[in-house]
C-alpha cells in the first residue's frame, strides 16, 4: 500500500498544483492537447520518465491525452475533461485499434489494423483466450459524441471481469456524479500502477488503478496569465481486494 501511495502521490500532486477510423497522434509534448490537464501541464513525474505521449484524435477533434509505456505495453494514464457524458448507443467494437506510430515513427496518425506493429504495444491477440478484459482508463461512456474514440489499445489495461466491473460501478459512476462549482471544469487523470506480472508475457497487469479528479476554475495571477485553481478534488484507488477513497491531503 505504501508503494502504491508513493506512486500516486508523485503523479497526482504534480498535476493538481498546477468507415469509423480513430486517429491518434504521437507527439513530443502535450501542447496540442493540453486542454485535458488542469493548468495545461502533464504530471511532473512523467516529464522525468518520458513516456510516449499520444493526443487521441477522432472525428476531427481531440478527445483525451495518454501517456504510454512501450516497455510495459500499457498506458500509464489517460487525462480528460468530464464535461459531458456520451449519448452514443452503438455497441463497443470487438476489435480495438493500435497506434502505428509507436512502432513506425513515420507511420500514419490514424489508428489502424494490426499490420507491422507488435514490438512496442499491446495487440488484441494478447487478450484472446485469457481471463482478462480490456479495461478502459478514459471511460467509454465519458466521451461526448462517440465512445469509440476510447476504444484503442493505448487506452486499456488488463483487468479481470470482476475488477473491471467494480471499477465502473464505484469509481467511474462516482466521478460521473461529481457536481463541480459553477464556472469550473472537471479534470480527471486515470492511471495504472504497474506490477511485476505480465499478460501473454508481453502486457503488464497493473496491481492497481486510480482516478483523481479536480474541479478547476480559471483565475489570473499577478502577471494576468491564465491559471486554473482547484476548488474541489478527490479520488479512488482500486487494488485487487478493495476500492479506497483518497484525498489530496492523504496523499
Amino acid at each position: 500500500m505504501y508503494w502504491i501511495m508513493r506512486w500516486c502521490s508523485l503523479v497526482l500532486l504534480s498535476t493538481l498544483i498546477i468507415p469509423w477510423a480513430t486517429e491518434g497522434k504521437v507527439v513530443n509534448s502535450f501542447h496540442e492537447c493540453s486542454q485535458f490537464f488542469c493548468n495545461g501541464e502533464e504530471p511532473f513525474l512523467f516529464k522525468i520518465i518520458k513516456p510516449k505521449r499520444i493526443c487521441q484524435y477522432y472525428r476531427s477533434q481531440f478527445h483525451f491525452a495518454t501517456a504510454y509505456s512501450t516497455d510495459m505495453r500499457i498506458p500509464l494514464y489517460s487525462a480528460y475533461r468530464a464535461e459531458r457524458i456520451s449519448s452514443e448507443r452503438d455497441k463497443r467494437p470487438t476489435f480495438f485499434f493500435v497506434e502505428p506510430q509507436l512502432d513506425q515513427p513515420d507511420g500514419s496518425d490514424e489508428m489502424s489494423m494490426e499490420q507491422g506493429v507488435e514490438n512496442n504495444q499491446a495487440l488484441n491477440g494478447d487478450y484472446k483466450n485469457t481471463s482478462y478484459e480490456r479495461g478502459h482508463l478514459f471511460p467509454y461512456s465519458f466521451n461526448f459524441g462517440s465512445g469509440k474514440a476510447s476504444c484503442t489499445l493505448t487506452n486499456v489495461v488488463p483487468m479481470t471481469r470482476q475488477w473491471n466491473s467494480k471499477w465502473y460501478h464505484f469509481a467511474e459512476k462516482t466521478i460521473k456524479n461529481v457536481m463541480c462549482p459553477p464556472l469550473t471544469t472537471l479534470f480527471v487523470i486515470t492511471g495504472a500502477i504497474p506490477s511485476d506480472k505480465f499478460l501473454s508475457e508481453r502486457v503488464n497487469i497493473p496491481r492497481g488503478v486510480y482516478s483523481y479528479f479536480s474541479c478547476c476554475s480559471n483565475d489570473s495571477d499577478r502577471r494576468n496569465k491564465p491559471k486554473k485553481i482547484s476548488l474541489k478534488s478527490g479520488g479512488y484507488i482500486l487494488q485487487e481486494t478493495a476500492m479506497t477513497p483518497i484525498t489530496l491531503n492523504e496523499l
